[in-house]
C-alpha cells in the first residue's frame, strides 16, 4: 500500500478528486492540494509537506499536472530532502488516479505499480 497525493495549478487536483469520488468513491487517504494564484512556494511546500506527513504509509505517490510547474518542482525538492520513499509523476489524468487506487490493493512492488500507473496513463490518451 502507498500513499497518494494529488497536486497542480489552480483547482486542477479538486477538479480530479471531485472526478474520483463521483466515478469510484471517497477515499481519505487520498490528498488533493492546490497550488493557487497567490500562494507563494513556501506556502504551498508546507502544504505539500504537510500532506506527505499526514499519510501513513513509507511509499507516496505525488502525481502532478505538468513538468517544470511549481507544483512538479516543489515535489521533486520534497523527495530529496524527506525520508520517505517519494516518487513524483507528472502529466496527470484520470486513467492514472484509477489505476492507482487499484495498485494500491494489489501485491505488487511499489516501482511496479508506478510502471503500471504510468502506462494506465498513456493508454488513457486516445483517438
Amino acid at each position: 500500500m502507498f500513499g497518494i497525493v494529488i497536486t497542480g495549478h489552480g483547482s486542477f487536483a479538486n477538479g480530479l478528486q471531485e472526478a474520483i469520488e463521483l466515478c469510484l468513491g471517497v477515499f481519505k487517504d487520498i490528498k488533493y492540494i492546490t497550488y493557487r494564484e497567490g500562494d507563494t512556494p513556501e506556502i504551498f511546500k508546507e502544504k505539500l509537506k504537510s500532506s506527505i506527513d499526514e499519510l501513513p504509509y513509507e511509499d507516496i505517490l505525488l502525481i502532478t499536472d505538468i513538468q517544470k510547474g511549481t507544483p512538479y518542482n516543489i515535489s521533486t525538492s520534497l523527495k530529496e530532502i524527506l525520508t520517505k520513499n517519494i516518487e513524483v509523476l507528472y502529466g496527470c489524468n484520470l486513467p492514472m488516479i484509477v489505476e492507482a487506487i487499484e495498485e494500491r490493493n494489489n501485491n505488487n512492488s511499489f516501482q511496479n505499480a508506478i510502471r503500471n500507473i504510468i502506462n494506465s496513463g498513456k493508454n488513457g490518451i486516445g483517438k
